[in-house]
């Protein structure tokens, strides 16, 4: 998908969608979430704590 496709979408975004979006970020650039994989709840525990 197109940079500009994705800015579009996510500026037409409610708080809370953005919000999470933020969230999955800041776990990928941790390494928590890795693409398509499924969350693992220790490893997020761990990092609600950490933040």
């Amino acid at each position: 998908m197109p940079l500009a496709e994705m800015n579009k979408r996510f500026r037409e975004c409610t708080s809370e969608e953005k919000s999470v979006i933020r969230a999955v970020k800041k776990l990928y650039n941790c390494g928590v979430y890795e693409e398509d994989r499924i969350f693992q709840l220790d490893q997020t525990e761990h990092m609600k704590l950490a933040l």
